[in-house]
């Protein structure tokens, strides 16, 4: 299940920004660990054929 978090509204951006980013940045890290990592049981050996090869828009970002 996905942690809930509150939306930042366009009027507390920047204070949700600073706040995030305080510590280190530890709130935007904490945050980001926890989206669950669903797609680690995929391989991408289909994205690593020659032939697909054009198909991947960046080279660093497989599917």
């Amino acid at each position: 299940p996905l942690r809930r978090v509150e939306p930042i509204y366009a009027d507390g951006l920047i204070d949700a920004y600073k706040s995030k980013i305080a510590d280190e940045s530890r709130l935007f890290m904490d945050e980001f660990q926890s989206i669950p990592r669903i797609f680690s049981n995929y391989t991408i050996k289909e994205a690593k054929k020659p032939e697909n090869q054009s198909k991947n828009r960046y080279v660093d970002i497989l599917p």
